[in-house]
């Protein structure tokens, strides 16, 4: 008798020993998984009616991307070192701690598989993705030395620029893309900035934050090595006024509703997209 109870009180505690731990293991992932979220959210804008993908070192995401009125696919690859990287032969590289808003085709799947996706079936993509490279980084002060590597430093919320790089990975031929960078508030709205109801604004393909960086190759010379365009984006509104104007510069922006978006547009006649890429 004393055998049974006993035998009985071991499974007892074994059971409860079980069921405390399993518990435990829930709670540990739960608060591994909102401990993730809380990271990304505090250090990534949220876009508004956008696809999130969400990219770590040595990940890439394929996308079809609209360059003015012209789709091409592209590869987005994410690092934390942009100079080993570029072995990988992709088009779009991204450094830890980037985030980058690219137009998408609607018109066309999303290339990537639902696996990929870590879903059971890829869903219709959206007008904007919201790409973001979260990790670690390792400066490219070497990289930006190399003379085959230029930097172009957008402005914080000014207008777009336009820049010749290899986006398409069908070939190898230079398109263009218009380039913005974007502050959190802009990055909020950026439905309003890179599809405006204006005609006659032109609206960046491409919104960047100041923590991006992204590479891409452009054109070189036949049998000459690869060139590059590191883009980065200065972390402050450059003041290039005199004096005199700045109490006029502060009385418009007093007009301007704090909620909207200020990247400013251009004139569409100053912006022509220069796709040479072959038809789909």
């Amino acid at each position: 008798m004393k055998r049974v109870l006993f035998v009985s009180i071991l499974a007892a505690l074994f059971v409860a020993a079980c069921g405390e731990k399993s518990n435990l293991q829930v709670k540990a992932r739960k608060l591994q998984r909102d401990g993730t979220n809380s990271k990304v959210e505090d250090t990534f804008a949220n876009t508004t009616g956008a696809d999130a993908r969400k990219l770590t070192s040595n990940m890439k995401a394929a996308r079809n991307i609209l360059l003015g009125k012209n789709s091409v696919q592209t590869s987005v690859y994410c690092s934390h070192d942009l100079e080993k990287a570029i072995t990988k032969n992709e088009r779009i590289y991204l450094l830890g701690g980037s985030q980058v808003l690219i137009l998408q085709d609607t018109n066309l799947d999303i290339p990537e598989t639902p696996k990929q996706l870590g879903q059971e079936k890829a869903e219709v993509p959206q007008d904007i993705v919201n790409l973001i490279c979260d990790g670690p980084k390792i400066s490219t002060e070497k990289l930006e030395a190399y003379p085959n590597v230029a930097k172009v430093n957008l402005t914080l919320d000014a207008a777009p620029t336009e820049i010749q790089a290899k986006f398409s990975v069908a070939n190898t031929s230079v398109q263009s893309a218009l380039i913005a960078c974007g502050s959190t508030e802009a990055l909020r709205a950026a439905d309003k900035i890179m599809m405006p109801e204006s005609e006659s604004a032109v609206a960046p393909s491409i919104l960047i934050t100041p923590e991006t960086k992204m590479l891409l190759e452009t054109k070189s010379q036949k049998g000459k090595e690869k060139e590059y365009i590191l883009v980065t984006c200065a972390a402050e509104k450059t003041e290039t006024a005199p004096e005199a104007d700045k109490e006029s510069d502060k009385s418009a922006d007093k007009e301007t509703p704090a909620s909207e978006p200020t990247i400013e547009a251009v004139p569409a006649a100053d912006q022509e997209p220069t796709e040479t890429t072959a038809d789909r």
